[in-house]
């Protein structure tokens, strides 16, 4: 009789501790899953050593960002961007993003293609990895860019930033 009143007892204790946590835990969740995400299709710049989450929560991350990186901000809201860098999708914080505005110095990653237009079957020429050009707008999957004189388009999947400031 003695071991069935401590069994009830504990049981109890570990009741109240469940109806007592999970209006917190609901709580959290409700936050997360109804913040306002603004869906958007930008490109942005994301400061080298950025931590970027696997959940929208931030509990589990990939890593941080080895270097500035280009990357595709799909949604944002609450201080939270949503990016895509190829097939993978991420978290940050918008602290850690820099929008792509024209008249940006990026640097082609590899040697790749600037093409006359926004057409990959367009005429085009190589340029070395390393060439600096002048962002313009988006196009697509393109960039328009300037070197001196000249405009056209790359893929911008080859392009990086190059030196950004983080400084406020």
């Amino acid at each position: 009789m003695r071991n069935l009143h401590k069994g009830l007892k504990w049981f109890a204790i570990l009741m109240v501790l469940v109806m007592a946590l999970a209006p917190m835990t609901a709580m959290a969740e409700e936050t997360v899953s109804t913040q306002n995400l603004t869906k958007v299709d930008i490109w942005g710049i994301l400061q080298e050593g950025a931590t970027v989450y696997r959940d929208m929560n931030r509990e589990a991350s990939y890593g941080e960002a080895p270097k500035a990186m280009m990357v595709n901000v799909v949604a944002h809201g609450g201080g939270i961007a949503v990016i895509k860098n190829g097939s993978r999708t991420g978290y940050v914080s918008m602290d850690d993003l820099k929008t792509l505005t024209a008249g940006t110095t990026l640097t082609a990653s590899r040697r790749t293609r600037v093409y006359e237009k926004a057409d990959l079957k367009s005429r085009r020429v190589y340029v070395a990895k390393g060439t600096t050009v002048e962002f313009l707008e988006i196009s697509g999957t393109c960039a328009k860019v300037r070197k001196g004189e000249y405009v056209g388009y790359m893929y911008i999947a080859h392009l990086q930033p190059a030196e950004v400031s983080w400084a406020a």
